[in-house]
């Protein structure tokens, strides 16, 4: 029982020390930078502007290409698109080397109106992927969906396991 509870105990702190949140504030600072700059680039030709809801966003460090530095992943929310209430739900990857960004790449996740999803959640990184839930509904039956995504990067892009 005892080497249960220790094996228990061990590997929770490898998944949390391995993936979490950022709450330092130089890191979120940074982080935020880095997030910040990359909208205002995604959103220079679009007319009128989008912009971001800032509640949604969350910020990670987690190392996704195995290189011993530990990587950005940001969730955010952008709305406002075509000028109505039109919204995107993104994960974007920003792959460091020694405190740099040296690959970024962003896929939507989820939105309103234009796709099936309209909701979902962070269920872990392991291995190098993000497992992540997204909540649905047929358009045509109005039937729930629950589908899991399986994240990561390959060649400075991001890619699902299974297409969205």
């Amino acid at each position: 029982m005892k080497r249960k509870f220790h094996f228990v105990i061990f590997t929770f702190c490898l998944v949390f020390i391995n993936a979490q949140k950022i709450k330092d504030k130089k890191q979120l600072d940074y982080a935020n930078t880095i997030l910040n700059n990359y909208i205002k680039k995604q959103l220079k030709n679009e007319k009128p502007k989008p912009s971001e809801f800032k509640s949604a966003r969350k910020l990670y460090r987690y190392d996704i290409d195995d290189d011993g530095d530990k990587d950005i992943i940001a969730f955010y929310t952008l709305e406002g698109f075509g000028g109505g209430n039109n919204w995107q739900h993104y994960i974007a990857i920003f792959v460091l080397s020694k405190s740099e960004v040296k690959a970024v790449d962003d896929l939507v996740l989820f939105g309103d109106a234009w796709k099936k999803y309209n909701d979902g959640e962070l269920i872990e990184f392991k291995n190098g992927y993000v497992y992540y839930k997204l909540y649905g509904s047929e358009i045509d039956t109005d039937e729930r969906i629950i589908k899991t995504v399986v994240i990561t990067m390959n060649r400075n892009k991001i890619v699902t396991t299974k297409p969205l």
